[in-house]
């Protein structure tokens, strides 16, 4: 248990929490390391239709990798190859989770703090948070599937232009440039996460679910149709849900997933 992290469920979401205000919820090597065991623990829990990445205290979302740690890393690179690994996990923690990850930016995600929020499937933010990345800053680099997935994102220019500037941009131009899929005002920021995780518990979770592994496939370089995708679009065809979908659209009523 890390008191500093902590999952919450009340179905159909479940929320990753961020707790730890006076560090500007900065990631300690204890919390990346404790990330995929509450992902996994979320992703099973009954009724969950979507994950949120959150800050327990509003106008903060997180401030990266606590560099007091770093200082001890100076003269151990055996802990510095491990705290790597435990945020490399982390994040392939987040970018597998079978369910929807919705990142809920309010406040500023900085350097290590946007490294779980680039691994999440949507990322909302509100008019106050920003944006920076700022490892040539301390002469770092960038972990690298995390870099992966930020030039998936938004593109090589763009990537480069913040790594080598290390200036930060507000949400507009995070929404922009692709940071981001979308802003709300600080005073409906909440009543939208809610909104958009509803519209997504509304709907097909089987369906959901297969066509989120499917984007991943095909960003991964996935091309071509294998027997495996077929497979799935065939047992689509005889799921529950789509016999649902079918009745509702026949009786010109909402389904019932």
């Amino acid at each position: 248990m890390v008191a500093t992290l902590r999952l919450e469920i009340d179905a159909p979401a479940a929320r990753l929490v961020y707790d730890r205000p006076a560090m500007k919820n900065a990631f300690s090597r204890e919390m990346w390391a404790a990330v995929p065991d509450l992902v996994a623990e979320a992703a099973a829990a009954p009724g969950v239709r979507a994950l949120v990445l959150a800050s327990a205290t509003p106008g903060i979302f997180a401030a990266g990798a606590d560099l007091a740690e770093f200082e001890a890393f100076r003269d151990d690179p055996a802990g510095a190859a491990a705290n790597q690994r435990a945020i490399r996990d982390a994040g392939r923690a987040v970018a597998g989770c079978p369910v929807p990850v919705i990142a809920a930016i309010d406040g500023p995600c900085i350097g290590g703090g946007y490294i779980l929020a680039g691994a999440a499937d949507i990322r909302l933010a509100s008019d106050r948070a920003r944006f920076g990345f700022p490892p040539a800053k301390l002469g770092l680099l960038y972990n690298y599937e995390d870099l992966v997935r930020l030039v998936d994102l938004i593109g090589p220019g763009q990537a480069k232009r913040l790594l080598f500037t290390a200036r930060q941009v507000d949400a507009d131009e995070a929404l922009r440039i692709g940071l981001v899929d979308e802003c709300a005002p600080t005073d409906a920021f909440d009543a939208r996460l809610d909104a958009l995780v509803g519209e997504i518990a509304g709907l097909s979770a089987a369906s959901v679910r297969v066509s989120k592994a499917q984007v991943d496939a095909a960003l991964a370089g996935q091309r071509a149709e294998t027997q495996a995708i077929v497979d799935s679009f065939v047992t689509m065809h005889q799921g529950a849900d789509h016999g649902e979908g079918l009745a509702a659209f026949r009786e010109k009523r909402r389904p019932r997933f």
